[in-house]
């Protein structure tokens, strides 16, 4: 048997190294998940929201308005969720990440101290 097989009484699962690797990935991603419901969460305003994300307030508009940023207009301001900003944060990283890795020779700087 080439994959990894796990066997119950009623019935048994066989999954090749390529879809078992995928899988893992989906389930460490749900359990991420599950454990960020724990975090506290709270409401921001476009200030708060551009300080957490070290952006201008200007841009954090921007991509509110465009959207692009997880953001809900009350009135005639924009309120964010801290816990959805974040996600949104994780998800650009992993996002640039893969684009890097797709181009050979694309390293990142090193930073100057």
């Amino acid at each position: 048997m080439n994959g990894n097989a796990t066997r119950s009484d009623d019935f048994t699962i066989t999954v090749e190294a390529p879809e078992f690797a995928r899988l893992a990935n989906m389930l460490a991603a749900v359990i991420e998940r599950l454990n960020r419901l724990d975090e506290p969460d709270e409401v921001l305003n476009v200030h708060q929201a551009s300080k957490l994300l070290q952006i201008g307030v200007n841009e954090v508009r921007g991509l509110a308005r465009g959207g692009h940023l997880p953001a809900a207009k009350i009135g005639r301001g924009w309120r964010f969720s801290r816990r959805d900003l974040l996600e949104w944060m994780r998800k650009q990283a992993r996002a640039n990440a893969a684009q890097a890795s797709e181009r050979p020779g694309m390293e990142p700087r090193a930073r100057k101290e």
